[in-house]
């Protein structure tokens, strides 16, 4: 009977901290990292970035490259993402988060998350 409970108490204890934590993760904001100061050194990390969208370009398989000028004009970066085509936000600001990676000796991020910010 000990065992019984003390199981019941081992499990719920785990249920509360993973939802805890799933909490935690959906309530934390990402760091905004500047534009001009994404390196190789930073490959294959999560960033969120925030930019005007300044061309965009429809690529293969229904994919979109995306030049993302940094809000303070300092620096531009490409991005690419599976998205219906964005024409209509150039100029717009955007907030996009993704992960850093390189394409034919370029850094570019693979966009996970788009949001037009106001």
């Amino acid at each position: 009977m000990i065992k019984y409970n003390l199981k019941i108490i081992s499990l719920i204890i785990s249920v509360i901290g993973i939802l805890i934590l799933l909490i935690y993760l959906n309530i934390s904001e990402q760091k905004i990292t500047k534009i001009s100061s994404i390196n190789e050194k930073m490959a294959n990390k999560q960033v969120k970035i925030q930019g005007t969208l300044i061309r965009t370009s429809t690529l293969k398989d229904d994919f979109t490259a995306l030049i993302i000028k940094d809000l303070e004009k300092e620096g531009k970066i490409e991005a690419v993402c599976n998205c219906p085509n964005l024409k209509a936000y150039i100029n717009q600001n955007l907030s996009i988060n993704g992960k850093i990676s390189e394409y034919n000796n370029k850094l570019q991020i693979r966009a996970d998350k788009i949001t037009l910010l106001k």
